[in-house]
């Protein structure tokens, strides 16, 4: 084995009161650790390796998206390599990109062959994912009303340019809008990768377009789901993380990271889970600009 390989970790442990809880990195958690790994890789000069066994990762194509980042996918666990944890991923990631820039974003392969999903105007449309199940955070949630009136203000600007992707199209009123429903990552991954710009909430897919270079981004936030003057304490690294000294004291963001030279991000925050008339409105204009 070569000293300078090391392994991905492929689940993250979190802390629940006194309790360490290890789980599968999910579509947000994969973006954050695919720049700690494109950091690895560019900056350190380590050969990656990344377990390919969750079926997320499968689904989303993992080993073609990622193909110029992991030198090797596995198909099973290995116990003999190196294993690198990033850590806490919403703090190390966008420090990672706040000091070596897009050099660690990495370049996602989209490959039209293995796209199933719906021809569209590639690169002239605008991608709206909605999130309304956030159970595990309700203030990330858009209140379903405030859905209806961006999509009909949208859809009176754009009209056939604008793309709804959810999982909840029973929500989406409107009857002329474009909606896609499906449970191909991959195919959902291209659209985004496809599009000129993005609209979405505190989810996975919001991390991607940030991958992906979308040109224009907007993200709409929940109040407490991000906090930028959020400073950790020494207690905050008593986990089995192998985190190093440079992050001690740095903020905690789970905003897009972007190539701020591909990519124009504008943020907005929910309040009881909507925006203002006047908030809405702004998106409408700065959504094509």
């Amino acid at each position: 084995m070569k000293k300078h390989q090391i392994l991905i970790k492929h689940h993250q442990f979190l802390q629940k009161g006194n309790r360490i809880i290890d789980r599968p990195i999910k579509i947000g958690d994969l973006a954050a650790t695919m720049i700690c790994a494109q950091y690895k890789k560019i900056i350190e000069h380590k050969h990656i390796s990344f377990q390919l066994i969750d079926d997320v990762h499968k689904n989303m194509r993992a080993e073609i998206l990622f193909q110029d980042t992991i030198d090797v996918f596995l198909c099973e666990e290995n116990s003999d390599i190196e294993i690198y944890d990033p850590g806490i991923l919403w703090v190390v990631a966008p420090y990672y990109v706040r000091n070596y820039g897009g050099q660690v974003i990495p370049r996602l392969n989209l490959v039209d062959e293995i796209y199933t999903g719906p021809k569209l105007d590639w690169g002239n449309y605008i991608v709206f994912s909605p999130l309304f199940d956030a159970n595990y955070n309700i203030a990330r949630n858009m209140n379903v009303k405030f859905v209806q009136d961006l999509i009909q203000k949208l859809f009176a600007e754009y009209s056939e340019r604008l793309v709804v992707i959810t999982n909840h199209p029973h929500k989406i009123e409107h009857k002329h809008v474009s909606k896609i429903v499906t449970s191909n990552l991959y195919d959902i991954v291209y659209i985004i990768g496809r599009a000129k710009s993005f609209i979405g909430g505190d989810t996975g897919f919001s991390h991607f377009a940030g991958l992906l270079g979308v040109p224009n981004i907007v993200s709409i936030y929940g109040n407490n789901t991000h906090c930028e003057k959020y400073i950790l304490t020494e207690e905050g690294f008593n986990r089995p993380f192998s985190l190093q000294g440079q992050f001690m004291f740095e903020p905690w963001t789970t905003y897009p990271n972007i190539n701020n030279e591909l990519t124009k991000h504008s943020k907005f925050i929910l309040s009881k889970n909507a925006l203002l008339s006047h908030e809405i409105d702004h998106i409408v204009e700065v959504i094509d600009s």
